[in-house]
């Protein structure tokens, strides 16, 4: 085999190598073709429906509504009948608890708080729980194509060898070279079988937020984040205004305060009872005798010290968790905003960089085809370009998490 021959055949087997620029930008992983493809749209909506995160902050909004309901709501009042042998022996009597119109306003008002608290903390939950499935999808979609990448570059290594034996066949490459592209071979192959179970730990994590009790991989990422504007990342948000978990631990702590109000004025006087009734069958007064009295309950010995405690313990513990979330909102907003400028930065220098590495990779084959470059040399180019290409694809992934923690901090003053 004449040198030219040679050297155009080995051309042709280089230029399958250096397709796997164009093949990963789209490329995934080759088992999401047997399953469901979803949208990121499409498993926040599944979360939000099927997930068990916003069952408990369901229940909790639900127990707050009812307190409230509970705490409007007029006692019963009480019929008691009664007999006894001296006349007149036949009584009749309603007893009507009330309680004083400020206690039972501090009640209402405290129960009111602490409603509006838990129906805030739904949505503060469900800003919670898009950035969760936000950042999982991502992963997702990161772990598809770099395990796409990392089966397209072990691919490549068996290229490289076959390349090398035929090389060393023709008598252009030495033994030792074989045996080093063999080595390289195998450490890509390795490298494709972890990053191939990167899939399977990202789409668990989905499934499970999405409410699936699935333990095997059963969807793979529709979206292509690559495609996305940058505006778009972490487009969540909340009905609240910005500082969503301020206004939450304002409400406790204003129904707290409420709460110790109404049981410091219920060690006094709680409540009263007015009686009304009749009583007949006097044979010396004939018809129905009225009945009519009060009753006051006595703080003899239950001054309900401890409740007043616990409420007291109840408040002081919301105004400290109010005054360590205004803290930690100006220092989570501040790193947020500071990550995801970083992060924009980062992946345009990335961007720069890959293309400067295609333009390598380009010129480095046109080299080898002309005989001026060395066989390595445009491995070497060609490997360059995967990383950068690999890298993008990383990076890509935490400026989506960072950008969705900016949106999680801006909306509701919380830290992921």
């Amino acid at each position: 085999m004449t040198t030219a021959r040679r050297r155009r055949t080995t051309t042709v087997r280089i230029t399958l190598v250096l397709g796997v620029l164009a093949a990963g930008q789209s490329v995934r992983a080759a088992s999401a073709t047997a399953q469901r493809r979803v949208t990121l749209d499409e498993a926040i909506a599944a979360a939000q429906t099927s997930g068990r995160r916003l069952r408990i902050a369901r229940a909790d909004s639900a127990a707050a509504a009812a307190r409230l309901v509970t705490a409007r709501a007029i006692m019963n009042p009480t019929l008691s009948l009664g007999y006894s042998k001296s006349p007149p022996p036949y009584h009749l009597e309603v007893e009507q608890p009330i309680a004083f119109p400020w206690l039972r306003k501090a009640r209402i008002d405290a129960a009111r708080f602490t409603a509006a608290a838990a129906a805030l903390g739904l949505d503060i939950e469900n800003a919670r729980l898009r950035y969760d499935v936000e950042t999982a999808y991502a992963g997702v979609f990161i772990a598809q194509a770099i395990a796409g990448l990392s089966a397209q570059n072990a691919r490549d290594g068996d290229e490289l060898v076959r390349i090398a034996v035929a090389r060393r066949d023709a008598g252009d490459a030495a033994e030792l070279d074989v045996d080093l592209a063999r080595v390289t071979a195998a450490g890509l192959h390795r490298a494709a079988a972890i990053d191939s179970l990167a899939i399977t730990t990202s789409a668990l994590e989905l499934q499970s937020l999405m409410g699936m009790d699935s333990a095997a991989v059963v969807l793979a990422a529709a979206d292509s984040f690559v495609a996305l504007p940058l505006s778009a990342v972490g487009a969540s948000q909340l009905r609240s205004a910005p500082g969503a978990a301020l206004q939450q631990a304002d409400l406790e702590a204003r129904a707290a305060e409420l709460a110790l109000k109404a049981e410091q004025g219920s060690a006094r006087f709680s409540e009263i009872s007015i009686r009304a009734g009749f009583e007949t069958g006097d044979p010396d007064m004939r018809g129905f005798l009225p009945t009519i009295g009060f009753a006051i309950p006595l703080p003899l010995f239950d001054q309900r010290k401890g409740p007043i405690a616990e409420a007291r313990a109840e408040r002081d513990r919301s105004l400290a968790v109010q005054e360590q979330l205004r803290e930690q909102a100006r220092l989570g907003f501040a790193l947020a905003e500071r990550q995801r400028a970083v992060q924009q930065s980062v992946l345009e220098q990335d961007r720069a960089g890959l293309e400067d590495a295609r333009r390598v990779a380009a010129r480095a084959l046109t080299a080898y085809r002309e005989g001026e470059y060395t066989l390595a040399a445009v491995i070497e180019a060609q490997r360059s370009a995967r990383d950068a290409l690999r890298q993008y694809y990383e990076d890509l992934g935490a400026l989506w998490a960072a950008q969705s923690a900016f949106t999680l901090a801006r909306t509701s003053g919380l830290r992921p």
